[in-house]
């Protein structure tokens, strides 16, 4: 699955026309920049799980400083979310049972960019934040009766990534993350304004 969507990522890049930005053009100091993403692979759950809605998230960019070297400091915040289902055989009854599992990621985000060539923008980045997490026991279980366990814990991650510029507005980004909490690699598409 990664790779079917690494292709249609590269596919969309190769396949719309060239727009030219200059490295001056794609982030500087006072641009607002909001991201959507959908992730994969992720450290929110143990193996066993199903993936029922992979990953999504929002991010918000904000070019805070220019003048801390030749590129551009930024910072912003992150929304996360994730839906996981884990479903079972019970080896005395038969029946099924299994776990439904939620988690909600809010996070602060900082990021430096730097630009390598044109309608490029490279980055890298940090994400700091808690999640918000809930699994809840369904079926033929010993526990399907009871609250769901809750959980609030943290996320601390490093991130790279890409932003290509198919206008001075419009682009699309990849990430991958060395962490935990959010999704491993992330593709999307982001709005400067």
């Amino acid at each position: 699955m990664k790779k079917d969507a690494f292709i249609v990522f590269l596919l969309v890049n190769l396949m719309i026309p060239g727009y030219s930005l200059t490295a001056q053009q794609l982030f500087l100091k006072g641009d607002k920049e909001v991201s959507t993403g959908i992730g994969f692979g992720s450290s929110y759950i143990n193996k066993g799980y199903s993936t029922q809605s992979p990953p999504l998230s929002i991010t918000f960019d904000y070019a805070l400083r220019d003048d801390w070297g030749p590129g551009v400091f930024g910072v912003g915040g992150y929304i996360g979310s994730a839906f996981y289902r884990y479903r079972s055989i019970n080896p005395v009854t038969g029946n099924m049972f299994g776990y439904n599992y939620s988690a909600l990621t809010l996070g602060a985000r900082a990021s430096y960019h730097y630009v390598f060539t044109e309608n490029l923008d490279t980055y890298v980045g940090l994400v700091l934040g808690v999640r918000f997490s809930s699994d809840n026991p369904s079926g033929d279980h010993e526990h399907a009766d009871s609250k769901p366990d809750q959980a609030l814990s943290n996320v601390n991650t490093l991130l790279v990534g890409a932003k290509y510029f198919f206008s001075s507005n419009f682009s699309t980004f990849t990430e991958i993350s060395l962490g935990y909490g959010i999704p491993y690699f992330t593709l999307g598409v982001g709005c400067k304004f």
